[in-house]
């Protein structure tokens, strides 16, 4: 089983990975008219998938690192016993 904070880098990880593969796509599509000439038709095909990068685009909070629990328990020192019993594998969430 993935600690936490590994998990939590884990999930950074892969949303900065699907962030980069949305970006290289949007900028092969920006780029897209100046190599080839684009039909009325295809400009409407290549307005829906700038939209659809736009919302495959995720939010800033998944892309961005958060501390685990147990991290914030040392910080604010609360109780970190739970979180020690947490990574421990002695107590299930």
């Amino acid at each position: 089983m993935l600690e936490m904070a590994a998990a939590s880098e884990f999930r950074v990880r892969y949303w900065q990975g699907w962030t980069d593969a949305v970006a290289a796509l949007w900028d092969h599509l920006v780029e897209l008219p100046n190599h080839i000439a684009i039909k009325a038709n295809q400009e409407r095909l290549l307005a829906v998938v700038r939209i659809l990068c736009d919302q495959l685009t995720p939010d800033e909070d998944l892309v961005t690192p958060k501390p685990t629990n147990c991290e914030l328990a040392k910080k604010y020192a609360i109780s970190p016993s739970r979180c020690n019993q947490l990574a421990e594998g002695r107590m299930s969430v």
